[in-house]
Protein backbone atom coordinates (compact mmCIF):
# COMPACT_ATOMS: atom_id res chain seq x y z
CA UNK A 1 0.00 0.00 0.00
CA UNK A 2 2.76 2.48 0.64
CA UNK A 3 4.70 2.02 -2.23
CA UNK A 4 1.84 2.77 -4.20
CA UNK A 5 0.74 5.64 -2.37
CA UNK A 6 4.00 7.31 -2.20
CA UNK A 7 4.17 7.16 -6.30
CA UNK A 8 0.61 9.10 -5.85
CA UNK A 9 2.78 11.66 -3.65
CA UNK A 10 0.54 10.47 -0.97
CA UNK A 11 -2.64 12.19 -2.04
CA UNK A 12 -5.12 9.54 -0.30
CA UNK A 13 -3.46 9.40 2.85
CA UNK A 14 -2.90 13.11 3.16
CA UNK A 15 -7.24 12.78 3.43
CA UNK A 16 -7.66 10.23 5.58
CA UNK A 17 -7.82 10.80 9.41
CA UNK A 18 -7.60 6.90 9.76
CA UNK A 19 -3.91 6.70 8.73
CA UNK A 20 -2.66 9.39 11.21
CA UNK A 21 -4.55 7.86 14.06
CA UNK A 22 -3.21 4.72 13.05
CA UNK A 23 0.90 5.96 13.12
CA UNK A 24 -0.03 8.73 15.46
CA UNK A 25 1.73 7.43 19.03
CA UNK A 26 4.61 5.50 16.67
CA UNK A 27 7.33 7.38 16.98
CA UNK A 28 6.22 7.74 20.84
CA UNK A 29 6.35 4.52 21.18
CA UNK A 30 9.77 4.04 19.85
CA UNK A 31 10.74 6.84 21.79
CA UNK A 32 9.77 5.41 25.32
CA UNK A 33 11.83 2.29 24.18
CA UNK A 34 14.95 3.82 23.81
CA UNK A 35 14.77 5.70 26.65
CA UNK A 36 14.01 2.80 28.90
CA UNK A 37 16.93 1.53 27.33
CA UNK A 38 19.30 4.22 28.00
CA UNK A 39 18.10 4.31 31.55
CA UNK A 40 19.34 0.41 31.72
CA UNK A 41 22.67 1.63 30.01
CA UNK A 42 22.23 -1.06 26.80
CA UNK A 43 21.26 1.67 24.45
CA UNK A 44 23.38 4.72 23.47
CA UNK A 45 22.12 8.36 24.23
CA UNK A 46 20.64 10.31 20.91
CA UNK A 47 19.06 7.87 18.55
CA UNK A 48 16.46 10.15 16.81
CA UNK A 49 13.52 7.78 17.43
CA UNK A 50 12.21 8.62 14.21
CA UNK A 51 15.52 8.20 11.95
CA UNK A 52 15.19 4.39 14.02
CA UNK A 53 12.34 3.76 12.71
CA UNK A 54 13.11 4.37 8.79
CA UNK A 55 16.17 2.60 9.11
CA UNK A 56 14.14 -0.52 10.68
CA UNK A 57 11.97 -0.40 8.22
CA UNK A 58 14.05 -0.29 5.42
CA UNK A 59 16.68 -2.84 6.59
CA UNK A 60 12.80 -5.12 6.36
CA UNK A 61 11.27 -3.74 3.20
CA UNK A 62 14.33 -3.66 0.76
CA UNK A 63 15.07 -7.59 1.27
CA UNK A 64 11.24 -8.49 0.53
CA UNK A 65 11.03 -6.02 -2.09
CA UNK A 66 13.65 -6.95 -4.06
CA UNK A 67 13.85 -10.54 -3.59
CA UNK A 68 12.73 -11.81 -7.09
CA UNK A 69 16.20 -9.77 -8.43
CA UNK A 70 17.99 -10.14 -5.71
CA UNK A 71 17.31 -14.27 -6.04
CA UNK A 72 18.55 -14.23 -9.48
CA UNK A 73 21.84 -12.29 -8.73
CA UNK A 74 22.47 -15.02 -5.45
CA UNK A 75 20.97 -17.94 -7.07
CA UNK A 76 18.99 -18.73 -3.55
CA UNK A 77 15.51 -18.73 -2.57
CA UNK A 78 15.43 -15.81 -0.24
CA UNK A 79 12.11 -16.50 1.55
CA UNK A 80 12.85 -20.24 2.66
CA UNK A 81 12.52 -20.74 6.40
CA UNK A 82 16.04 -20.48 6.82
CA UNK A 83 16.63 -17.60 4.86
CA UNK A 84 13.69 -15.26 6.38
CA UNK A 85 15.13 -16.78 9.85
CA UNK A 86 19.21 -15.77 8.82
CA UNK A 87 17.66 -11.96 7.69
CA UNK A 88 15.43 -12.00 10.68
CA UNK A 89 18.84 -11.87 12.84
CA UNK A 90 21.44 -10.19 11.10
CA UNK A 91 18.59 -7.40 11.34
CA UNK A 92 17.87 -7.59 14.97
CA UNK A 93 22.04 -7.58 15.09
CA UNK A 94 22.26 -4.89 13.10
CA UNK A 95 19.90 -2.31 14.77
CA UNK A 96 21.27 -3.45 18.09
CA UNK A 97 25.12 -2.73 17.17
CA UNK A 98 23.58 0.70 15.87
CA UNK A 99 21.91 1.39 19.55
CA UNK A 100 24.56 -0.09 21.49
CA UNK A 101 26.69 2.63 23.65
Amino acid sequence: MYRVENLHKAIHVKRSTRFALLHVNFVGRIKRILDRGVAAGVFRAGVDPGQLYITMASVGYYYLNNRYTLEVIYDQNFVSDDALDARFAFNVDTILRLLKP
